[in-house]
């Protein structure tokens, strides 16, 4: 799937339908990824103009204000008497959190930087929520299903921010604790259930691997020296002459895992 790269005047002008329908979309993703990361059953009315100015941070105004209206009909959302909304359920809440996941995977770039287009760097997109909350088996799953028409791409982006990002997690722990945890999930379900040994392929030396979820992983041979795992999920993984020098396991599950041989 392409990058979605609006352009208010030309697109509302061409198809204002369209273009609406694509900004509300957009919207509940993000308000989904939000709720979801902080794991709130409703938020306040109030809290809508901050979170649409997040997504788009240059607009007026009275751009924001369209939100309010907008999700007002929405189908998947509820408000009570307080005008705090709701999903209709976590199952639907999960959805737009993983479509939002998804292309923040896919498209390594923001789809309002025009740096580009002046000459500049570009700003790197980072997918921050991935960062503040360890994912379960479940969003590990249905995520990876999602990025498979795009699999070659999404893995070599998720070894991007595996391998790039992670000092940048390290100075920003509030925010981007589970990033790398994350990405090595979603890569090894990609990957067949297999995270491939060998530094050339992924380097996971002394990365923070927390949250990650490798139940049932084959882990042979991997080189994990001096990482941080904190939380990680390895029941029943193989780990067969796995590196495992200075690795740091806290609150790990470790139940039927294979450590033989390893280092």
């Amino acid at each position: 799937r392409g990058e979605f790269q609006p352009s208010i005047e030309n697109e509302a002008l061409s198809d204002l339908e369209v273009f609406e329908e694509r900004m509300i979309a957009r919207f509940i993703e993000l308000l989904g990824t939000y709720m979801w990361s902080r794991s709130l059953a409703a938020i306040a009315a109030d809290e809508i103009p901050t979170l649409v100015r997040m997504m788009y941070p240059q607009v007026p105004d009275v751009f924001v204000n369209f939100f309010d209206y907008a999700i007002r009909t929405c189908s998947f959302l509820t408000r009570d008497a307080a005008g705090s909304y709701s999903f209709i359920n976590n199952a639907i809440r999960d959805y737009f959190a993983v479509r939002k996941f998804r292309d923040d995977i896919v498209n390594s770039y923001y789809y309002w930087d025009t740096s580009r287009e002046r000459g500049q760097e570009a700003i790197r997109r980072i997918p921050i929520e991935l960062g503040l909350k360890a994912l379960s088996a479940e969003i590990v799953g249905v995520l990876a299903d999602a990025l498979r028409i795009d699999v070659l791409k999404a893995l070599k982006r998720l070894k991007d921010i595996i391998e790039h990002e992670d000092e940048r997690a390290k100075a920003s722990p509030e925010t981007l604790y589970y990033l790398g945890g994350n990405c090595l999930a979603i890569y090894a379900r990609l990957n067949g259930g297999r995270v491939p040994p060998g530094r050339d392929r992924l380097d996971l030396r002394g990365r923070w691997l927390n949250g990650t979820y490798l139940s049932h992983c084959n882990l042979t041979g991997v080189d994990l020296q001096g990482s941080l795992m904190h939380g990680c999920d390895l029941s029943s993984a193989t780990l067969t002459g796995a590196d495992l020098h200075s690795v740091r396991l806290v609150a790990a599950k470790l139940s039927d895992a294979d450590f033989s041989n390893v280092r």
